[in-house]
C-alpha cells in the first residue's frame, strides 16, 4: 500500500522522479489496475512520469484499485480466488476517515468484516471461487481510498 501512496503523493507534487521510481516499484510486484478508474489512473501516472503502460497477459494475480465513495455509499465487486493459496485484500482511506470492508465467499458466508482507516482481511479459500468484496463509507462525508487485492 506504501508504493500506492508514494505514486499519489509524488504525482500530486509533480515529482516526475519519485513517480517514476513508484511506478517501477508497482510493477515490480506485479500489482495492475482493476477497473476504469485505476486503469485511468495509472495512464496519468505514467504520462506525468513519461513511462509507457505495461501490458500484461495474467489473468489472475495481485491488483489494485482507487476510488472515492460519497458519503454511506455502497460499492460491491467480485474477485475470484484460488483454492489453497493464501488471498489478501488490504483497504486504506486516504483522508483518515474509517471505511467498512465486508468479504463474503460463493455461499455468502462472511470471511471478513471490518471498520478502520486501513484494514487487511486474510483467508485461505477452501475452493476456487468468487467472492463478494463490499466497500462502504459510513461517514459524512466523502472518502477516497486504495484497495489492494492479492
Amino acid at each position: 500500500m506504501a508504493v500506492l501512496y508514494r505514486a499519489q503523493s509524488a504525482y500530486e507534487d509533480g515529482d516526475r522522479a519519485a513517480l517514476s521510481l513508484a511506478l517501477s516499484r508497482l510493477d515490480a510486484v506485479g500489482l495492475h489496475p482493476v477497473g476504469e478508474e485505476a486503469n485511468d489512473i495509472l495512464a496519468r501516472w505514467r504520462a506525468a512520469a513519461d513511462q509507457p503502460a505495461i501490458t500484461r497477459g495474467r489473468i489472475l494475480g495481485p491488483g489494485f484499485m482507487v476510488g472515492e465513495l460519497a458519503p454511506k455509499e455502497e460499492r460491491a465487486l467480485e474477485q475470484t480466488f484460488l483454492s489453497g493459496r493464501g488471498a489478501a485484500i488490504s483497504l486504506s482511506a486516504l483522508e483518515g476517515r474509517p471505511l467498512e470492508i465486508s468479504v463474503r465467499d460463493s455461499s455468502d458466508q462472511s470471511l471478513c468484516r471490518k471498520v478502520a482507516e486501513r484494514v487487511t482481511c486474510r483467508w485461505v479459500p477452501l475452493y476456487t471461487h468468487r467472492h463478494t468484496i463490499t466497500l462502504r463509507n459510513p461517514n459524512t462525508k466523502k472518502t477516497r481510498y486504495q484497495l489492494v487485492i492479492d
